[in-house]
């Protein structure tokens, strides 16, 4: 059998992947709104993070490629799978390198499906690489970076409301109250935002959990969104309790 031996340089990579993985750990810090499950994932930024300072403190640089990338789109949804490979070099001898390679998917109704193939196939490879805890685990949303529909913990569904009918209106005018340029779409009313706020609610969601979902969605205010896109967010609240 052959062994890899220490060069000039101090240990050989596969020693340094042994050191980093000794003193690597990293917590869930990500949590999930509570309408889907509540439950606690891992961040591909905390990860990194954990990782950075032992890459940089034992020799060892990693530089990730994509080697291939598909993107599909199923009715509203745009699905992204990505094989990613790592190559880790040791940094005192860059002959002495080793490649890992993994898989990614991603769903989202906008552009983010990409980045979330490749951030999913990135933190899975290096939470088996370096084993930490808790390995793998489901992304923040209902259609997570894994490509599958995350199933959150069971849990009582809250009382659910029967859907008014929908109505067929023209696109509001933009008000009074909301400033646009001549060639922005119209924007949604104040009466429109209520509702929002109330199908959310009535779906289990909290403020401070709708907030930051609404900030991925590109909103980072509800007096921004657009009347043609009113619709589609209603439904993306109601699918994602599950309502």
């Amino acid at each position: 059998m052959s062994e890899k031996k220490e060069v000039d340089g101090g240990p050989n990579l596969h020693q340094r992947i042994l050191s980093i993985t000794a003193e690597a750990g990293v917590t869930k810090e990500g949590k999930a709104p509570h309408a889907v499950g509540g439950y606690a994932f891992h961040k591909i930024d905390d990860v990194e993070a954990a990782l950075k300072p032992l890459f940089v403190k034992y020799g060892v640089a990693a530089i990730p490629t994509v080697s291939e990338l598909t993107l599909t789109s199923e009715g509203k949804w745009n699905r992204a799978t990505a094989m990613v490979s790592i190559m880790f070099f040791n940094a005192d001898d860059p002959a002495d390198e080793m490649s890992v390679i993994s898989y990614g998917q991603g769903f989202d109704t906008l552009d983010k499906a990409v980045g979330k193939a490749i951030s999913y196939a990135c933190k899975n490879l290096y939470l088996s690489m370096f084993h930490l805890k808790g390995q793998p685990d489901n992304e923040a949303e209902p259609y997570s970076e894994g490509g599958t529909p995350a199933t959150p913990p069971a849990r009582k569904a809250p009382p659910k409301r029967k859907a008014a009918p929908k109505q067929e209106a023209p696109p509001a005018p933009p008000h009074e109250d909301e400033v646009v340029d001549d060639f922005a779409p119209p924007l949604i009313s104040k009466q429109q935002r209520k509702e929002l706020f109330k199908t959310a609610t009535d779906c289990g969601w909290t403020p401070e959990e709708l907030k930051p979902w609404l900030d991925e969605k590109g909103f980072s205010d509800t007096s921004l969104i657009a009347v043609d896109q009113y619709d589609n967010l209603l439904k993306e609240i109601m699918e994602a309790a599950g309502a």
